[in-house]
């Protein structure tokens, strides 16, 4: 049985018996299998959307006033959205739709980024899609969701550099920290690599400079997650302040330090090709926002790229078998941080994390970019 089908039945097993479940005891008591606590309203996250495209209609600008929202929360996003919102003409009326075709598209995300899986990889992601930040994701009905299933797409079509690059910057200017999984984009020869990340880069700085002005109501607007549900170099310090960053720093530098003196003295291996690209959009991400300061728990939904990458590396490479099997033990620990039920242990599984895929997305690194890095004459062509 091939590694899709056995995703497929276990995803279907699973969801029917979350079914029997809440049509017996009540749907709104499913989310204590993860600890979540419900929101008084379903799809609370795509309430902020439909609520905003109401406040639009009433003359309102909701990143700064969005008295639709159920909760008055302004909508953390880049005008496009706005656009997007009033383009659709949808309202608070369609909140359930859109939040049950959020979920949908996440879970049709997973089957388009892999053109096939193995058995361990299918077991190990079956397992992660019935996480507690996944469903923390599901129940909010969150946008990053969406954005997952964008990514997918992107990574799926990366043999058409240019409409690959299209998808990814329309991700991209959506919720901005996309640009973070632009890394899948060095898979091309050298030149053809140079000219479609150059190219994405201008379009998003662009973008940026073009929504200068409104950035920092964006960011005041978005809400930060604390303790269990949140992921970063200030996750866990609740009164994150800008000092926060100074041992963040100390480690992140030396760990860099390391890995570099340790890849010149090794040589960079060779790596299997397959889920390469999947594999360097969701560290990406990972490593990007975990730099950003702390980011709710279900944007860790892109770790799931990330691991028939690491399982081949666990079978075929000895040389990246050892961190694979970390990153694979710290994505399953990140994911789970309400069963774990220790906001130290979740930090340190998330820290672990952060400074694995380092070291594998610099060690996967091309050819050409390892010379820059390295001047190393170790290096391997992959």
């Amino acid at each position: 049985m091939q590694g899709k089908t056995i995703l497929v039945w276990i995803v279907s097993l699973v969801l029917a018996c979350l079914v029997v479940f809440g049509y017996f005891v009540g749907y709104d008591h499913i989310w204590a299998i993860w600890k979540i606590p419900p929101m008084p309203l379903s799809f609370s996250d795509t309430r902020n959307l439909t609520g905003a495209a109401e406040s639009l209609a009433l003359g309102y600008d909701p990143l700064h006033y969005n008295p639709q929202d159920p909760w008055n929360r302004p909508l953390n996003h880049p005008r496009l959205v706005q656009h997007i919102l009033r383009f659709t003409h949808v309202n608070l009326g369609h909140t359930t739709l859109i939040g049950i075709l959020f979920g949908l598209l996440f879970l049709t995300g997973v089957f388009i980024a892999f053109r096939k899986l193995d058995k361990p990889s299918a077991i190990i992601i079956a397992f992660l899609l019935f996480s507690p930040v996944v469903a923390l994701g599901i129940e909010r009905g969150n946008h990053d969701l969406l954005i997952f299933f964008l990514v997918a797409v992107a990574i799926r079509l990366a043999d058409r550099a240019w409409l690959s690059m299209l998808i990814l910057s329309l991700a991209s200017f959506i919720k901005l920290f996309p640009v973070f999984a632009m890394v899948y984009l060095v898979r091309y020869s050298t030149k053809k690599s140079m000219v479609v990340c150059s190219i994405f880069f201008l379009i998003f700085l662009s973008y940026i400079i073009y929504n200068l002005p409104d950035l920092p109501q964006v960011f005041k607007s978005t809400l930060k997650g604390h303790y269990h549900w949140a992921y970063g170099v200030m996750a866990y310090d609740e009164k994150a302040t800008s000092a926060s960053y100074i041992p963040a720093a100390a480690v992140l530098i030396s760990t860099i330090i390391f890995y570099l003196n340790n890849l010149r003295l090794q040589g960079w291996k060779q790596s299997d090709l397959t889920y390469l690209d999947a594999f360097r959009a969701g560290s990406g991400v990972y490593l990007g926002t975990f730099l950003l300061g702390n980011c709710w728990s279900y944007r860790m939904i892109f770790l799931i790229f990330m691991v028939p990458q690491l399982v081949t590396w666990i079978k075929i490479d000895r040389d990246r078998k050892l961190i694979s099997i970390v990153s694979i033990v710290a994505i399953i620990g990140s994911c789970c941080p309400t069963w774990i039920d220790s906001g130290i242990l979740d930090e340190i599984f998330n820290w672990l994390l952060f400074i694995s895929l380092l070291y594998l997305m610099i060690s996967s690194l091309p050819y050409s970019i390892q010379k820059v890095l390295l001047g190393s004459r170790n290096a391997a062509k992959i």
